[in-house]
Formats: C-alpha cells, sequence, structure tokens
C-alpha cells in the first residue's frame, strides 16, 4: 500500500469515497434548482442554459462518485480485514 502522509491508500480512498459523496449532494441540489429556475422561467434559453451547464457538472460529479466508490470496492475486496478496521472507524469517527 502507499502511504501519504502517515495515511494508507485505503485512508485516503475512504477520504475520497465520503468527500465525492458530498459533492455529489451538493451537484445534485444545484441541479435540482436550475431545473426548477428553467421552469419558473418556461423554459427561456437562459434556463435551457442552466440546465446544460449544471446537468454537465453533475454527470462529471457522478463520475467521480462512482470511480471513488469502484477505488474504495478494490480495497474492500483485496483487504477485507483493513476495510473491517476501516468501516469500523467510520462508524465511530463519521469520516
Amino acid at each position: 500500500m502507499i502511504e501519504q502522509s502517515g495515511q494508507s491508500e485505503a485512508d485516503v480512498l475512504r477520504r475520497a469515497l465520503f468527500e465525492a459523496f458530498e459533492q455529489l449532494q451538493t451537484a445534485h441540489a444545484s441541479y435540482k434548482n436550475a431545473l426548477a429556475t428553467a421552469i419558473d422561467s418556461d423554459l427561456s434559453s437562459d434556463g435551457m442554459f442552466a440546465i446544460r451547464e449544471q446537468g454537465r457538472l453533475y454527470a462529471g460529479v457522478v463520475k467521480r462518485y462512482s470511480d471513488a466508490v469502484m477505488a474504495w470496492l478494490i480495497i474492500v475486496e483485496t483487504n477485507r480485514e483493513r476495510a473491517l478496521e476501516l468501516l469500523r472507524k467510520t462508524k465511530t469517527n463519521g469520516v
């Protein structure tokens, strides 16, 4: 495993997963807001632009979250004991 500033690769991936999830929630809220604004403006060109722009951003965040989940699953599948230790740490500390 790669060590980074005293953290294992698994620790780094676990944190990346939580950060990606927070970004996903934010992007989802922004996209929903863009949709609501566009509907309120009767789908004006500005409203449609906002939907496209937020949709692109949202899609990028979904991809990053998916990549983080897949990386975490690799750790879980290849090192069950370390994954259990990190999950217990997460349950105790929240991160």
